[in-house]
């Protein structure tokens, strides 16, 4: 797989890592846009996949990665101490790849 559809499925990823953090953690702010943005990265990793054999699932290494660039993201764009977010992801790829999850 290319280069360039490899970080598509990770910014997807990275996306649906930011988003439910956010919607976790400032339930105050919570937007139909967060949740519409949730549910296009979905539809954006089924799609890829879906479209080309060679995309091979991204795995717990890459899972920890993408997580831990979410993270920095959460806290700047909410203006929290890092310390707020689990240290680790706290969904399953089920999970995040599932198109009616949405933590509570």
């Amino acid at each position: 797989m290319g280069k360039r559809h490899r970080r598509a499925l990770h910014s997807s990823y990275r996306i649906l890592m930011l988003h439910p953090l956010k919607w976790h953690f400032q339930p105050e702010r919570r937007s139909r846009s967060w949740a519409e943005s949730i549910r296009r990265e979905r539809t954006n990793i089924t799609d890829q996949q879906d479209l080309r054999s060679d995309i091979k699932a991204i795995d717990a290494g890459e899972i920890a990665m993408i997580y831990r660039r979410a993270v920095r993201l959460a806290a700047q764009e909410t203006a929290l101490p890092l310390s707020t977010f689990p240290q680790t992801c706290p969904n399953t790829d089920a999970q995040l790849r599932d198109h009616h999850y949405l933590p509570e």
